[in-house]
């Protein structure tokens, strides 16, 4: 994809030790392995039942891991639908995103305590910015937010630093890199032994950091942050 590609490129000429990293956005690029758990599958489901499936699968889990995998198939199924010409004149994924704004507003408005809309929401858009059908806004404040209320949940995490692994760029400007190894140390440090998000946390980082900043990492992970009070 040509944002991946000039992201990439643009890490090698800035000189930063993250080498050898992968060519894809990460947030797409990288599946999540969700045991047994229900999800959608992103390669046959249709354009009628992207939508109403995708929310039945959040709604049928509390793992946030779980509902970043299922939103991930999501876009990369509405990737497909789109390009078909199946979401009619408004793309399925701007419906999806519409969706899981509305579900997020609601839940604030109810005066509810689960941070998951906002990562639901959070997580799409940096998704749908790194797909090549840009949101235009950015997911980081609602991902921000979910850190605040859960800053020992590893997941969010782990969101944010593929999010800022892409926004080293000109148009961003500089220190993605930084703030995303950062985050993936987080990520690693916070993640039980033997768990699949400490699995996937641990693999993406050798995967698009490469082996040796994964190994720093894990031998001098990041200081968790302090529950919050």
């Amino acid at each position: 994809m040509p944002h991946a590609t000039a992201s990439l490129a643009s890490l090698v000429l800035l000189g930063l030790s993250l080498a050898p990293a992968r060519y894809g956005p990460p947030l797409l690029c990288f599946e999540f392995e969700i045991g047994q758990a229900a999800s959608i599958d992103e390669s046959t489901i249709t354009a009628a039942d992207l939508i109403p499936k995708t929310l039945a699968s959040l709604d049928a889990s509390q793992d946030p891991l779980v509902h970043v995998e299922t939103l991930r198939r999501a876009t990369m199924a509405g990737m497909r639908l789109d390009r078909e010409g199946a979401g009619g004149e408004v793309r399925l994924r701007y419906k999806l995103a519409h969706q899981l704004y509305d579900r997020a507003l609601r839940a604030q408005l109810a005066g509810g305590s689960s941070a998951m809309p906002l990562l639901d929401i959070g997580y799409f858009v940096e998704a749908m910015n790194q797909s090549y059908g840009r949101a235009d806004v950015s997911g980081l404040p609602y991902l921000d937010k979910v850190a605040e209320i859960n800053p020992q949940d590893p997941t969010v995490h782990l969101v944010l630093a593929a999010s800022w692994f892409m926004k080293d760029t000109s148009l961003f400007g500089k220190g993605g890199h930084e703030r995303s190894r950062q985050e993936w140390g987080l990520a690693i440090s916070l993640a039980p032994e033997g768990s699949l998000i400490r699995k996937a946390a641990v693999e993406s980082a050798k995967y698009f950091l490469g082996e040796k900043t994964a190994d720093a990492l894990q031998k001098a992970p990041a200081v968790p942050p302090a529950p919050k009070k």
